[in-house]
């Protein structure tokens, strides 16, 4: 497998921000953003977007290790599908869906101002931002 260029403390670092950590000693590199981090339902599996020179959607084992490329290119507001089997984010103003193995990416709307998506704890619906609050069935 590819090194992703990304070390295993990064992705610790973006999961344990809430913790009880008075002064956690930072381990990201400045060459790359790292936002909005998004466990998976089981906690398995963690999922951020990184911004800049490595841009894209990044898988990581709940263990740190196993950092891998989910979706390179843009991608953020990450979502996960209850069943923890997909991962829902916006690109470019619209939603898109794909499976936590990389397969099936989905384009699910061509809006210029959908962000934000949830999904629902039935896993049928994603709720998502453009203009005000609106639903989608998935």
């Amino acid at each position: 497998m590819k090194n992703s260029g990304f070390r295993s403390g990064i992705i610790l670092l973006a999961f344990l921000a809430c913790d009880e950590v008075a002064d956690p000693t930072p381990f990201v590199e400045e060459s790359y953003h790292h936002i909005r981090a998004a466990w998976s339902a089981d906690g398995l599996t963690g999922a951020f977007t990184a911004l800049g020179g490595n841009q894209g959607i990044y898988l990581v084992d709940s263990s740190g290790s196993n950092v891998r490329v989910l979706n390179p290119g843009e991608g953020i507001g990450l979502t996960w599908s209850p069943d923890s089997r997909w991962v829902g984010f916006s690109a470019a103003g619209s939603l898109y869906k794909i499976l936590a193995t990389g397969d099936s990416l989905t384009r699910l709307t061509t809006g210029p101002t959908h962000h934000r998506p949830a999904w629902s704890p039935g896993g049928s619906l994603i709720a998502f931002r453009s203009g005000g609050l609106k639903t989608l069935n998935v």
